[in-house]
């Protein structure tokens, strides 16, 4: 969901809640479900059901990145622009040793830009404290480049894409799912392309910050 939100494309941020609201296939993890219920309950700007799962994820004991989701989640809920930013901010710091360390995977965090794009259409007061020109994980020059952008399914050009990238985002199989129709089945092929779309535009900058330079950078 947060993916999807993060490069907004809203037809595969439906699809996702969608799947999600049908499936009988929730995670083990308590908190992620109910991280999920949450953003579902955003996007459908359920003030009740949102106050469930805040509770929820409350109940459980996890990650400090997982505490700084449900900070943001909760501001969102009320907001509150500076327990928004906080919570952002407790994300942020985390979010590398969420990822285990994981130099590639810990540069940028896009679940921080998903998250910001979904408070910003269900309150947007919430977000008006948070520094958008902040420094990694936070991407600003592509939440700059996302704030032009209505619906990214509107920039879908893919004939003027290089073969290579081209083939990467159209070779998707269906998902199947068990006991679902096959609206349901083709979910993650549109989140899938949402993603690649993303990720295939950063792919080009990641590779300056990869750089021997930066691995002696003091974000490091």
């Amino acid at each position: 969901m947060l993916m999807a939100s993060a490069a907004k494309d809203h037809l595969a941020l439906d699809r996702a809640i969608l799947l999600w609201s049908e499936t009988n296939e929730k995670p083990n993890n308590r908190a992620y479900a109910a991280i999920c219920d949450a953003l579902s309950a955003i996007r459908h700007n359920d003030t009740e059901a949102v106050s469930v799962a805040i509770t929820e994820i409350s109940k459980r004991k996890s990650y400090a990145y997982i505490t700084g989701i449900n900070l943001v989640i909760q501001a969102t809920h009320t907001s509150d622009a500076a327990a928004f930013a906080a919570g952002m901010k407790k994300m942020l710091s985390s979010f590398r040793r969420y990822m285990f360390g994981e130099e590639f995977d810990g540069l940028i965090d896009p679940f921080a830009i998903g998250i910001y794009e979904l408070a910003k259409a269900y309150a947007p007061s919430a977000v008006e404290e948070f520094d958008t020109t902040r420094r990694l994980p936070w991407d600003a020059e592509y939440h700059q480049w996302l704030s032009g952008v209505e619906d990214v399914q509107d920039l879908y050009e893919l004939p003027e894409l290089p073969n290579l990238i081209e083939e990467a985002m159209t070779n998707t199989n269906p998902v199947s799912v068990q006991q679902h129709h096959a609206p349901i089945a083709v979910d993650y092929r549109f989140l899938s392309l949402s993603c690649r779309a993303l990720f295939a535009r950063r792919a080009a900058r990641f590779s300056f910050f990869l750089s021997s330079r930066w691995r002696r950078s003091s974000w490091r």
